[in-house]
């Protein structure tokens, strides 16, 4: 997937070439496994799962999610990227000092492994006022840039760019099936084309806006930690339902909503019905897989259903005024 990632990510993987392929392979698997323990026990902490029972039902739940499995078997970013989102939403409930925007800007930078994820979560960090988070961040990646040129060369990012536009039309637009996404629906429903790519991509600035004027519109009270557990929830879903690119292991982000989403209505009377559906999970993207290996279908349709449901439960205008009240 060089080419949808930045040259960073290239130059992150890179000792992995040095390395004969079964020996990268087994020491990157390694990693992955790691990676799922880590954010088995970070989803853990977002939802405040103390007692013995709870815990071992999210690492049940995080470890039998057949997308994060597939991410895992085919060895994609995906779980790079959700550790960094639960973390950065971690760092942001913290009270704002050097040391906590530092943190909040290098996880934001670890998203931009994929940056169609950054649009709505640097608005988030506008809206929210930390300057710092960004300022750190924006380092982050200008040195990520200054060392990438220097070991890849300045002109790969020209060449990045350039190779961006040719093959995301060639892999992305012929394989719309893969993609869980508006972009996969508007695929299926009209065939793969320019104007279906653009329709996604113009989504996606005008819900950054909506967004955007709904954060400026309800701002998160420092006494309200419920409120910007239902923001960040509600906007990091709105991410992923119209990102440009997200495929089938990318789905292992969900995980990071649902389980923010929970915290913001763990003492609300629609707490247990939540869990039950978010629990649901594992099971239902079993039989999405199942039926689709069964019968050589797309796993897209079938895969939007409980996404729809859980982005129509994030956005509903009751719970942002519920959150805040809480």
């Amino acid at each position: 997937m060089a080419f949808l990632n930045p040259p960073h990510a290239a130059l992150l993987l890179a000792p992995f070439a040095w390395l004969d392929f079964a020996t990268a392979f087994r020491l990157w698997t390694a990693l992955q496994l790691a990676l799922v323990v880590l954010i088995a026990r970070t989803t853990a902490t977002v939802v405040r799962a103390t007692a013995p029972l709870d815990r071992w039902t999210v690492f049940t739940a995080v470890g039998a999610f057949w997308p994060l499995f597939y991410a895992v078997q085919i060895g994609q970013l995906s779980l790079v990227l959700l550790l960094a989102l639960l973390r950065l939403f971690l760092t942001l409930e913290e009270e704002a000092d050097e040391k906590v925007d530092a943190r909040a800007g290098a996880w934001l930078f670890v998203l931009s492994l994929k940056p169609q994820l950054l649009p709505l979560l640097l608005m988030v960090l506008v809206a929210m006022g930390r300057a710092r988070a960004l300022a750190w961040a924006l380092l982050f990646a200008v040195t990520a840039v200054v060392l990438s040129s220097i070991v890849l060369g300045f002109a790969v990012w020209g060449s990045y760019v350039r190779g961006l536009v040719h093959l995301e039309r060639f892999f992305a637009q012929g394989t719309p099936e893969h993609m869980v996404s508006l972009r996969g629906l508007l695929s299926l429903l009209f065939g793969p084309s320019t104007t279906t790519a653009y329709l996604s991509v113009g989504a996606l600035v005008a819900v950054a806006f909506a967004a955007a004027a709904a954060w400026r519109r309800h701002p998160v009270r420092s006494d309200a930690p419920a409120a910007l557990a239902h923001r960040f929830a509600a906007t990091v879903a709105l991410t992923l339902f119209f990102c440009p690119h997200l495929f089938v292991q990318d789905v292992t982000l969900w995980i990071a909503p649902l389980a923010i989403f929970h915290r913001s209505v763990i003492n609300a009377p629609t707490r247990a019905s939540f869990a039950r559906f978010a629990l649901a999970w594992p099971l239902l993207f079993l039989v999405v897989a199942a039926i689709a290996g069964a019968t050589g279908s797309s796993v897209m349709p079938l895969a939007l259903a409980p996404i729809t449901v859980a982005l129509t439960w994030l956005v509903r205008a009751d719970h942002w005024s519920a959150a805040e009240a809480q």
